[in-house]
């Protein structure tokens, strides 16, 4: 949101400039400047309001916020938001966010509860949302050197790492609450586009780009912008059903199981202003209790201030416990000593009309000290196991010797001279490729001739001279 032109929150917002300097201010991330002047045509027309392409995963339909501490890096600055804001508004500055919370959510099917913050910089590293350090939104401020600029609010996800829906305040301002420069009116305002609305073209919208006044409430534009991303608020599955609506169909709180002592019912909600709901519980037999607490808790589930009660038969309420002004509260009514088979009946509503009256809680029976039902002890007799009964002994015969194998008797053959054969001649023949055209020119062979058998004797060679044997030397 912008004091004077409306183009100076514009140009702030979307290129990290100095409206008034006209410098770009040295500690921009690169994922502030992935829009740029495109993301004006990165809208959805939809009547005079806007929706922001990004928007929140909404299946859960849950939301969280947080705030975080004093001397974290908030963006372009350090935060200072609490130090400054307690000096200047006093507590009363966290209130007017709860308000302006409470204000989306009671319109919309969607629940927003505020959660610790761990203290950690601007656009930490982790899930843009549902990280368990911090809330998917965080409201931090700093001053920013700029009296133009009041605020300025990252777009759902996906927007750089955690920034998405968070709000950076200009703590350089003089803030109020109910006049000029009005820090609910702002917040209302920065608090649309963290859950995905644009500017809306309706001057008389909460979601209207200017400064115009003091404004604590939504105009139909900026409802109708609002259930266009989460849709109508509606009853819860019990409510759906027509049980809980009234004393004669209240819901039944289950009994504990056999050895418990706390019965818890989840998913309730009160979805309009001045609606309550019923509830009934029979003390499970075999209970001796000191006392049944019973207690309503909106804790880091909604913006609801619960006031539960115990009435009568009559409807005539017993007792009641509230914490009004209290957000995401939760009150607990002591029942005392109950006795097995007792009927109780119980009533949950707002704690005042107007103020975080819409919200969803869960509702918890608590049967403390005593005894409780335990489950019973089966005795199971002993089934007896049969002893292992050896097999008898298997007598093997011993095996019969395997004979001997006797060696045959050898057979002497008589030695005979091997007389020489004549050998057989063998007419050499010509490889076939020569006999192809040609005539067989090959001479015949002769056979051999046989060899006769030498009938000299020694004295026969000893008759014969011997030759002299000459040797000369050369």
């Amino acid at each position: 949101m912008t004091i004077g032109h409306p183009r100076l929150r514009w140009l702030s917002h979307r290129f990290g400039l100095n409206p008034v300097q006209g410098v770009r201010p040295s500690r921009i991330p690169p994922y502030s400047l992935r829009c740029g002047v495109e993301s004006l045509e990165c809208r959805i027309v939809l009547s005079s309001y806007q929706l922001s392409v990004n928007q929140w995963a909404t299946g859960t339909g849950h939301l969280t916020y947080s705030i975080p501490a004093d001397g974290v890096y908030w963006n372009h600055g350090v935060n200072a938001i609490n130090s400054s804001f307690d000096q200047l508004l006093g507590s009363q500055w966290r209130t007017a966010i709860a308000q302006a919370i409470s204000e989306w959510s009671s319109v919309a099917n969607i629940d927003i509860a505020q959660v610790p913050d761990q203290g950690l910089d601007f656009d930490y590293g982790g899930l843009a949302q549902g990280d368990p350090r911090f809330g998917d939104i965080r409201i931090g401020g700093y001053n920013f050197q700029n009296p133009v600029v009041m605020a300025v609010t990252a777009t759902p996800p996906p927007f750089g790492y955690t920034q998405a829906g968070d709000v950076q305040v200009n703590l350089g301002l003089n803030w109020n609450l109910g006049r000029d420069y009005d820090f609910q009116t702002v917040i209302l305002h920065e608090l649309g586009h963290s859950l995905g609305l644009e500017h809306s073209t309706d001057p008389g919208s909460m979601m209207f780009e200017q400064y115009e006044g003091v404004r604590q409430s939504l105009a139909p534009d900026d409802i109708q912008g609002v259930q266009a991303i989460y849709g109508v608020r509606k009853p819860d599955a019990l409510n759906a059903q027509g049980f809980g609506l009234s004393m004669a169909a209240p819901v039944a709180i289950p009994q504990p199981v056999l050895g418990a002592r706390i019965s818890i019912i989840h998913a309730l909600s009160l979805a309009k202003s001045n609606e309550a709901d019923y509830f009934e519980v029979k003390v499970p037999q075999g209970f001796i209790g000191d006392q049944l607490v019973v207690t309503a808790s909106a804790g880091s589930i909604s913006m609801l201030s619960p006031k539960i009660s115990q009435i009568g038969s009559d409807g005539s309420v017993i007792q009641a416990v509230s914490t009004a002004g209290v957000w995401g509260a939760s009150v607990s009514v002591n029942v005392g000593q109950v006795v097995p088979g007792q009927i109780l009946r119980f009533r949950v509503d707002a704690a005042e009309s107007g103020r975080f009256d819409i919200g969803g809680y869960s509702l918890t029976a608590n049967y403390q000290g005593g005894q409780v039902p335990v489950p019973p002890v089966v005795t199971v007799a002993p089934v007896p196991v049969p002893l292992p009964v050896s097999p008898p002994a298997v007598v093997v015969p011993p095996a019969a010797p395997k004979p001997v194998p006797v060696a045959p008797a050898q057979v002497v053959q008589p030695v005979t001279t091997p007389v020489p054969a004549s050998p057989v001649v063998t007419k050499p023949t010509r490889p076939a490729f020569f006999h192809l055209g040609r005539p067989d020119r090959s001479k015949p062979v002769k056979p051999a001739k046989p060899v006769k058998p030498i009938k000299k004797t020694i004295n026969t060679m000893a008759n014969k001279a011997l030759k002299p044997l000459i040797i000369r030397h050369i």
